[in-house]
């Protein structure tokens, strides 16, 4: 009876165990479930504040150079319509690959000459076997345009924006030029 007890004992305590482990594992699962739906909707807020801002300042640079530069305007629209077509096509993707987002600021980027009168800089060195990785959409985007907002900038002092690989992580830097008051 002794043996059969402690058996008894022992299964229970690795029921138990057993038991324990997969809620553990399911409560893991879904906080990074929680997780995944936080970061999701903190994406989806950033872009709808994004567009609206971005297409009215897009629209403006584009009227401006229709009446100085037709063959200018075009190719900026042709940057302006990959870059919403980039945004409209990802709204569901919640990785895509770097190449796909180097290849959308490249886009964005020329729009942003367009409108900043060349004051600004892009440096971009990822060796190709580097551009397999996965990236959320979009975040480039939103570092490049916080650099923009906290920084001054002109055609004498330009904005230099470098994106590079080091020690297997994707940096973005740029040049500080703090604007007066910031």
């Amino acid at each position: 009876y002794i043996a059969l007890g402690i058996f008894n004992i022992f299964l229970t305590f690795l029921h138990e165990g057993i038991s324990r482990y997969e809620e553990w594992k399911a409560n893991i699962r879904e906080m990074e479930q929680v997780r995944m739906c936080y970061r999701q909707s903190q994406l989806h807020g950033l872009k709808s504040q994004i567009n609206p801002h971005f297409l009215f300042n897009s629209l403006n640079s584009l009227s401006s150079l229709i009446t100085e530069d037709g063959e200018a305007a075009e190719k900026f629209l042709d940057e302006m319509s990959k870059i919403y077509r980039y945004m409209l096509h990802d709204e569901e993707d919640q990785l895509v690959t770097l190449k796909t987002e180097l290849s959308f600021i490249e886009s964005y980027f020329y729009l942003l000459n367009a409108r900043y009168s060349q004051a600004l800089k892009l440096t971009v060195e990822i060796p190709e076997e580097e551009k397999h990785k996965w990236i959320p959409p979009l975040s480039m985007q939103v570092i490049i345009e916080n650099a923009i907002v906290q920084n001054a900038f002109s055609k004498s002092s330009p904005l230099e924006i470098s994106i590079y690989i080091e020690d297997e992580d994707l940096v973005v830097r740029n040049t500080i030029q703090r604007k007066i008051g910031n």
